[in-house]
């Protein structure tokens, strides 16, 4: 496997495109702001195409009801055509999240973010999310400090993807830190 290493300023639309896929499951190289973001434009633009085509029945289904037709055919169509969309979604979902994964770490990685850094912000995101999930369900009163958390560390997720390389690495020597981000020495 080829380690994705890209360099600030070499980056194009179809490099970032080959990048992705050739480091599918590559957690140890480095993404650039421009290899990062293209492919971000990249997928937000093709993940429009399931919402145009829910939308265009979701419509359709509305007029036909609306046109008399009767409402037990019309759902039982409308959820025969959702299905087949809906496992094709959930298949190409499964087949990008560890690209996607992967490229934001490399990214994270670029910054400055150590990998283990990464793997101990994120566990704790999803930690406070799935506790912010399971308040409610469990009918006690949900913290507002988990909620906190989850968007203060997707903040930070999303301001380290547009700081350019290299930008968060530390001269300290503090244990804690360097556990965190990467030393300037790595560099």
């Amino acid at each position: 496997m080829k380690k994705i290493n890209e360099i600030p300023g070499k980056v194009s639309f179809g490099r970032a495109f080959k990048d992705f896929f050739i480091g599918y499951i590559d957690f140890k190289g480095k993404t650039t702001r421009a290899g990062y973001w293209w492919m971000t434009l990249i997928l937000a633009i093709l993940s429009l195409i399931p919402v145009m085509f829910f939308v265009y029945l979701t419509i359709g289904s509305a007029m036909s009801v609306s046109a008399g037709a009767n409402e037990a055919d019309v759902f039982s169509s409308v959820l025969g055509s959702f299905i087949i969309p809906v496992l094709i979604m959930a298949i190409v979902w499964l087949a990008l999240f560890l690209p996607s994964l992967a490229m934001a770490v490399r990214r994270y990685r670029d910054a400055g973010l150590r990998g283990r850094g990464f793997l101990v912000l994120w566990i704790i995101s999803v930690a406070s999310s799935c506790t912010e999930i399971m308040s409610p369900l469990q009918q006690t009163s949900g913290s507002a400090v988990f909620t906190f958390l989850t968007y203060a560390i997707g903040l930070l997720f999303l301001v380290i993807t547009v700081l350019p390389t290299n930008a968060i690495t530390t001269k300290s020597n503090n244990e804690f830190i360097c556990f965190f981000l990467r030393s300037k020495k790595e560099v």
